[in-house]
Formats: C-alpha cells, sequence, structure tokens
C-alpha cells in the first residue's frame, strides 16, 4: 500500500529548499548563544533560548522530509518509515556516540565515586535517548551543580528523538488515508494544547515544563505547522523584512530572558516565533544568514553543541567556578576543532561517504551494538561500588553536599500547598505546640533539621 500523492498542503518546491542557506545561517544564530551562555560570558544570560530555536527547525525540516510528495508517492507506509528512522541515526547517533564514548573516559579519570555513579544513570538515559526524563529528576537546567554534569545538553536531544519516535507514525497515517487536509488541524490543536499545558505547569512544576515532551512538544509542532504551510497562500510573507523582524524577536530574546525567567512559556514565543518567521520568509539568500561565516558554523552545528558541554564541565571540575576567562574560551575553540573533525570525519561518511550506502538494517545494528555498550559501560559506572580508592572524608562531603530536606518540595514556596499545614507535614518535633517558625530561602532551608 502507498501514500497518495497530495501534495496541495505543501510548498510545492519543499524538496529544493530542504538544505536552505538560511536555515544553515539560523542554526548559527542558535548555537553560538548557547556557547556563551554556558561559558558564562556576559551579555548572554538568555543564550539558552537558542534550543527553542533549534526545536523549531526541527520540526520543519523532519515534517518537510515526510510530506514530500515525491517520497511518499512512490513508497510504502512501512518501507517510508524504516527509511525516516535510518536516517535519524545516521544523522544523530555516530557524532552522539563519540561524544559519549570521549565524555565516559574522561568521566573516569575525573569524576569521584558518587559523581561516576551519577554520571551512569545519565549515560544509559542519553543512550535510551530519554535523558531528559532523567534529569528531570535532578537538579534542573539552572541549578548550581548543572555544569557538573558532561552530558546534561543531551536533554535536548530527547526531546526531539521523542517527537521523531511519535510524529510519523501519527502523520503518515493521515497520508496513507487522504487526511493530508487535516493535518494542519490537528497539528494546530495539538500546539495549542502542549502550550497550554506548558503555560500551566509554571511555575510550580517549572522542573517538568522544561524537560518533558509534552510541554515542548508545541515548539517543534510550530516548525511543522510552517512546513504544511502552502506556499502561494504565505507569499506575502516571503520578504527580507519577514526573516529580519524574525532575527530580531530571537536577539531579543537573548536580551530580555534569562535563568530567572518563567521558561518555557509566554517569553519562550519570542525565539520560536522568530525563528519560524525566519522560516516563512523562505530568504534563502539572506545577506546576514546566508554568509559564509554563519553558513560554516550552522553546517556543524549540531556537533559544535554535542562537543561544547562537556569540554566547559570538564574544565570546570578542574579549575573550580573561578576558572579564568581564557579556559572557558579555550574550551570553546577546541569544541570547534572537535566539531570540524566530528562533521568530516565521523558525520560525513554515515551521511554521504561509503558508510551512507549501508542498508537500514545494518545501520540499525550499528547503532544497537554502540548502545549496548554504552549502556554497560553506564551500568557498570552507576552499579559499582567503587571505582577507586578515595579518601572517607571525600566521600562524606560529597554525600553532604547531595542532602536535601525531604520536605523542601512539599513545604517550599514555590509550590506551597495549604493543606499540606492542615495535615501537619510541615512540622517537625512536637506538633501540637510549634515553638518556632522557619522562614527563609535556600539557605534557611539547609538548616531544617
Amino acid at each position: 500500500m502507498t501514500i497518495s500523492n497530495d501534495s496541495t498542503i505543501l510548498h510545492s518546491d519543499l524538496d529544493q529548499h530542504y538544505h536552505r542557506s538560511d536555515i544553515e545561517g539560523l542554526r548559527a544564530i542558535a548555537v553560538v548563544p548557547v556557547l556563551l551562555y554556558h561559558a558564562e560570558i556576559p551579555g548572554f544570560l538568555g543564550g539558552f533560548i537558542g534550543v527553542d530555536v533549534f526545536f523549531v527547525i526541527s520540526g520543519f525540516l523532519i515534517t518537510g522530509l515526510l510530506l514530500s510528495p515525491k517520497k511518499h508517492s512512490e513508497m510504502s507506509f512501512w518501507s517510508l518509515l524504516g527509511q525516516f528512522y535510518a536516517r535519524r541515526m545516521r544523522r544523530i547517533f555516530p557524532a552522539l556516540h563519540v561524544m559519549m564514548f570521549f565524555s565516559t573516559a574522561a568521566g573516569f579519570l575525573f569524576f569521584s565515586n558518587l559523581e561516576l555513579k551519577e554520571f551512569g544513570v545519565g549515560l544509559i538515559g542519553a543512550t535510551l535517548m530519554i535523558s531528559n526524563l532523567v534529569f528531570y529528576y535532578g537538579s534542573g537546567y539552572f541549578g548550581e551543580s548543572a555544569i557538573e554534569q558532561p552530558i546534561l545538553h543531551t536533554w535536548s536531544l530527547g526531546i526531539e528523538e521523542q517527537f521523531y519516535l511519535i510524529w510519523p507514525v501519527v502523520l503518515l497515517p493521515l497520508l496513507l488515508s487522504n487526511r493530508v487536509r487535516r493535518l494542519r488541524l490537528i497539528c494546530i490543536f495539538a500546539a495549542v494544547l502542549s502550550f497550554i499545558v506548558c503555560v500551566y505547569m509554571q511555575p510550580e512544576r517549572a522542573n517538568g515544563a522544561f524537560f518533558l515532551p509534552f510541554s515542548r512538544a508545541w515548539e517543534l509542532l510550530l516548525g511543522a505547522i510552517i512546513a504544511m504551510l502552502p506556499q502561494h497562500r504565505t507569499a506575502c510573507f516571503h520578504t527580507s523584512t519577514t526573516a529580519y523582524f524574525g532575527i530580531g524577536l530571537i536577539l531579543l530574546a537573548i536580551v530580555v530572558i534569562g535563568p530567572a525567567s518563567t521558561v518555557p512559556g509566554w517569553l519562550t514565543l519570542l525565539p520560536c516565533l522568530g525563528a519560524a518567521l525566519v522560516l516563512l520568509a523562505r530568504q534563502s539568500q539572506l545577506p546576514v544568514l546566508a554568509s559564509a561565516p554563519f553558513a560554516k558554523v550552522g553546517r556543524i552545528s549540531y556537533p559544535l553543541y554535542l562537543w561544547h558541554f562537556p569540554l566547559l564541565s570538564f574544565a570546570y571540575m578542574s579549575e573550580g567556578r573561578a576558572q579564568p576567562l581564557a579556559i572557558r574560551l579555550t574550551a570553546l575553540f577546541a569544541s570547534f576543532l572537535l566539531a570540524l573533525f566530528s562533521w568530516h570525519y565521523v558525520e560525513q561518511p554515515f551521511r554521504k561517504g561509503t558508510l551512507s550506502r549501508i542498508s537500514g538494517a545494518a545501520t540499525a545494528g550499528l547503532a544497537m551494538f554502540s548502545s549496548l555498550l554504552l549502556i554497560a559501560i553506564g551500568t557498570v559506572a552507576w552499579c559499582s561500588p567503587s571505582w577507586r580508592e578515595e579518601n572517607p572524608r571525600v566521600t562524606e562531603i560529597d554525600l553532604a553536599s547531595r542532602e536535601s530536606n525531604s520536605l523542601r518540595s512539599a513545604c517550599h514556596l514555590g509550590r506551597f500547598d495549604p493543606a499540606e499545614i492542615a495535615q501537619n507535614r510541615c512540622r517537625v518535633g512536637n506538633k501540637a505546640a510549634p515553638a518556632l517558625l522557619l522562614w527563609g530561602d535556600s539557605h534557611a532551608d539547609a538548616l531544617f533539621p
């Protein structure tokens, strides 16, 4: 059974614009602020919004690929689905797994026993593409200890891969049953619902809103909606003015958003709508985005994103939070070098070289072998009682740094539930006659017995 060739909702020349130069430039605008934010460069407190731009781009490109008239008129549902997943594995896994093997080797050298256990859990999660769910239960993206987790940044890949897992299965059957005209309505409804959930979860469940896929899906679906809009109906937006306005929204987001902002949420609309406008403008030769520096950085944006955080993380662990700016800039420079190496010698062979011609089954086999090896290493790191001999005092301090008030979640002001007081859950000692009220911030929380 094949999917019918109803392409009325598609851009007529979607395939030839799949590799648009302005999209490469948009990737550069997305990745550079992320790097500068993680390197703690002044002026880039909102740099992490680059990840939101990546989400919109991913939704646009993946949906465009799936809706390509040339492809779905010639291939069966299962063939198209298999080809899609094989292509995703070739695109995502090689560079990701090389980075994780490097991080693992460095982790066994740098980490304490307790740190290695935590890393092992994260490694398993990242390999299974569920690291966003693993880190959801951690200290969060903006926590003080975030920089000590070299593969924390893989949370965004988890969001994308979970979208890739579900979206084709939802989209392709609708194409198969000639319901392509309903796709936009379904996509819009799902995006609005996801955004409502995202806003509703803030601020009481901020960690969930940040890491969980259903509160992030609207960003990828926004890109999907742009891919579905017919070109002849959006011609009025195909201007450089639209693109520059979109870039302006992204830059504005970097300035006005920061770690203390309620994100994701209403403010996240700034970078997401900005990215959507750039995609909608279809200005592939826009002077800024199509320039050589932007195009080159955009081309290596994926491996650059992969490599920068582990290098900054290990630099932090070797130098401490007071590390000189020169150390952080050196780590970023090394990230560029490793990204170039990864793009030429790891990614390209799987995408366009000899390894690109291996079958989907062989690709899946290689991915499975590498994944199982990483999971095995992660399990050893997680379950091993001790990797190296340590001063007992080091272990004691490490454990103490991880202690937390068991009542903090229930009695913290941001998550406060009056019912907890009624049930005496926020009281200790003689609950009948409390003599002391503990009121304060995280420092007061540390005093809690």
